[in-house]
């Protein structure tokens, strides 16, 4: 477990020094490192065993899902039952929808944004969570 708090402060430095990582070139690479380091910190903790980690998982599987759901595609009637706004605002947004507009539409006005923020969700959360228990276990590396 050496060499994990100077990958945690290089993925720190990465994050501050590429602009804040609000570019895809550059949270991207971010998201890769958190999930490895939150996957390996989870599997080599043994993470989920203890009852604080496993319900922070669960919360943030929670939130995963509120996410996913927004995703799902339905009819669009039932979008527009669901979110009366909807409509009106993909109707200033995008260029001829109240002429065509769709079948089928998911509740998120940008699926692809959603997509990415779930995704970056899951990374960060991995990191998270193993990090409630890595912490405990690894070295600073200012540290005696």
């Amino acid at each position: 477990m050496k060499w994990f708090s100077p990958a945690l402060v290089a993925l720190v430095v990465w994050g501050a020094l590429s602009f804040g990582a609000v570019y895809p070139w550059a949270y991207w690479p971010l998201a890769a490192g958190a999930a490895f380091l939150g996957a390996w910190a989870i599997a080599r903790t043994h993470a989920l065993s203890e009852p604080r980690p496993r319900a922070l998982a669960w919360a943030c599987a929670g939130v995963a899902l509120a996410l996913v759901l927004q995703l799902v595609p339905l009819p669009y009637g039932w979008v527009r039952a669901l979110s009366p706004a909807t409509h009106a605002v993909l109707s200033q947004i995008r260029l001829g929808w109240m002429s065509h507009p769709p079948v089928i539409h998911s509740l998120s006005i940008e699926p692809g944004a959603t997509l990415t923020a779930l995704l970056l969700f899951g990374a960060f959360s991995l990191l998270l969570v193993g990090l409630m228990r890595a912490v405990a276990y690894v070295p600073l590396p200012w540290g005696n």
